[in-house]
């Protein structure tokens, strides 16, 4: 037994290879030539084994006549109705009307209203409607039109015989009840809204309906909070209400004599701007204080001064800050005071900026040399403290004297800490450079010549030939070359007698500058010869 088309028990038209050629089964009685229904096969396609359409005809009379096409099942599988050529799966072209009772679907390709109704019970039910004027419409089970569509004008009218949209709700307590976000994506779209409201009930409402924003009158925006206008705008300005001195934004541009921060009922006192990063404080129109980027304060009226009084002390100075007892002040004419707390602690002159106390420190309105300071540690001293010799160069003086000087060169080993560079100083009781007590250390006692003093008396100097002791006939070492009879092992008082070096691993006793005696690493002693040949050679 089949379970699948492609075996069937009854074949008609298998001789049949026509296009449009049909092969039928007629049904009913007929005393003519025509049966009054029939269901045949259509060929459409010749090619190789054929192809084609189903096709049910009737006829509505009883006459004798051939039957008319109903409705066709295309080789595709569309099925059309009223129509032998489907463009969809299923295409209905007349007046369906499936039943009396239950839910009903009605089609009507009219030429003045084809439409599309859905029915309960036969009754009147919701309708989708296109006119000949190409317009659409949707109308409830009442008949009333509750959606147009309108072709010439791009309109949609909504509710249009009355009663409230919603959308994201089912119960709409407005014209327009919308439940979710709204997205307007066109750039020159509008939202139109009435003017005729007030502050207790502005149009675009939040919350509880008496806060939000509404046109007063004719290009006159407000806001208003808690049912109270607090705010105006219009194409000039934006106030705080309309009570004089409130705050007002000016809607020109702002310049040094005209502030766009202003106040109602004082338009020409304010903030400005002078230019970029220049902020202007303006009063009736001029230009009082301007403050700029770098950091600047400028007074540009024509007294060009800001005037403190004189009459104040360091308890309570003329620009204080904080409690009041910290700041500026004139203490007398020419003469600025810091305080701080309420106690005198700087004071700034034309020559001096100084701490207050005899053993203060002092900064000298001067230029600094090597012996002449610009920085001193105590007033009623003004020849002691730093000065500078020369660029990157720092000096100590003391007295007028540059005792240290510290140079930069930029070079590392090149860098120095030279003391006294200016005059020889220092004794073997007083060291320049000294330690402990201070008769211990370094000193020049004559130009190229550096001493060391202990306890006050000089043990050693160096020079750049020798480096002897201050003992009568005590060691003096030279810096030469040793040979023979050249002895850099001698004498204060007999340089030419000591130790030379005759050669290589070859010592040498000198006297007088004569080779006495050599000595040499292989054990050798030679006396009155340089050149030993035994363990003892004289």
């Amino acid at each position: 037994m089949p379970t699948a088309f492609g075996v069937p028990y009854l074949t008609i038209g298998d001789l049949e290879y026509r296009t449009n050629s049909i092969q039928s089964i007629g049904f009913g009685y007929s005393n003519g030539s025509y049966k009054p229904a029939e269901i045949g096969f259509q060929t459409t396609n010749v090619a190789g084994v054929t192809s084609g359409d189903l096709v049910f005809a009737t006829r509505t009379t009883t006459v004798n006549g051939i039957p008319t096409e109903r409705m066709r099942i295309t080789n595709s599988g569309s099925v059309g109705i009223g129509t032998g050529i489907p463009t969809a799966k299923f295409e209905v072209n007349g007046i369906a009307n499936t039943a009396t009772s239950g839910y009903s679907l009605v089609s009507s390709t009219g030429t003045s209203a084809p439409r599309l109704t859905i029915f309960p019970n036969g009754n009147y039910g919701t309708e989708f409607r296109n006119t000949a004027n190409g317009n659409t419409y949707f109308s409830n089970s009442s008949g009333t039109y509750i959606l147009d569509l309108v072709t010439s004008t791009g309109n949609v009218y909504m509710a249009h015989n009355g009663g409230d949209v919603g959308i994201g709700t089912n119960s709409p307590a407005t014209k327009l009840d919308v439940s979710g976000s709204i997205t307007i994506s066109e750039v020159t779209a509008q939202l139109k809204l009435p003017i005729s409201n007030d502050a207790s009930t502005p149009t675009l409402a939040f919350g509880d309906g008496d806060t939000g924003f509404y046109e007063a009158s004719d290009d006159s925006m407000w806001y208003a909070s808690a049912g109270v206008a607090r705010w105006k705008s219009d194409s000039t300005y934006l106030l705080s209400t309309t009570t004089a001195g409130q705050a007002s934004i000016v809607n020109e541009v702002a310049s040094s004599t005209n502030p766009i921060y202003a106040f109602y009922g004082d338009p020409d006192t304010g903030i400005g701007l002078a230019g970029t990063d220049q902020l202007s404080a303006i009063a009736g129109g001029v230009e009082v204080l301007r403050f700029q980027s770098d950091g600047d304060v400028v007074l540009t009226t024509t007294l060009g001064q800001l005037f403190l009084p004189l009459s104040n002390v360091a308890s309570a100075p003329t620009l204080a800050f904080g409690d009041g007892d910290t700041g500026f002040y004139e203490e007398s004419d020419d003469a600025l005071a810091i305080a701080i707390g309420g106690v005198e602690t700087w004071n700034i002159s034309t020559s001096t900026l100084g701490a207050i106390g005899s053993a203060s420190p002092r900064f000298l309105n001067e230029n600094a040399t090597a012996t002449n300071p610009n920085i001193t540690p105590r007033v009623g001293d003004p020849d002691t403290g730093i000065g500078s010799a020369a660029t990157d160069q720092l000096s100590l003086i003391a007295g007028g004297q540059e005792m240290l000087r510290l140079v930069e060169t930029g070079t590392a080993a090149s860098e120095q800490l030279i003391i006294s560079p200016s005059q020889i100083i220092g004794s073997a009781a007083t060291p320049s450079l000294a330690f402990g007590d201070g008769d211990t250390g370094f000193y020049e006692a004559a130009d190229d010549e550096l001493s060391i003093a202990i306890a006050g008396a000089l043990k050693y100097q160096f020079r750049a030939t020798y480096m002897k002791g201050s003992e009568t006939n005590g060691f003096l070492l030279m810096n030469e070359t040793a040979t023979s009879t050249n002895p850099v092992f001698a004498f204060q008082d007999d340089a030419d007698t000591g130790v030379g070096r005759a050669g290589a691993d070859t010592g040498s006793l000198i006297a007088g500058g004569t080779n006495v005696l050599n000595w040499r690493g292989d054990g050798y002693v030679g006396i009155g010869t340089a050149i030993p040949q035994s363990e003892l050679h004289v």
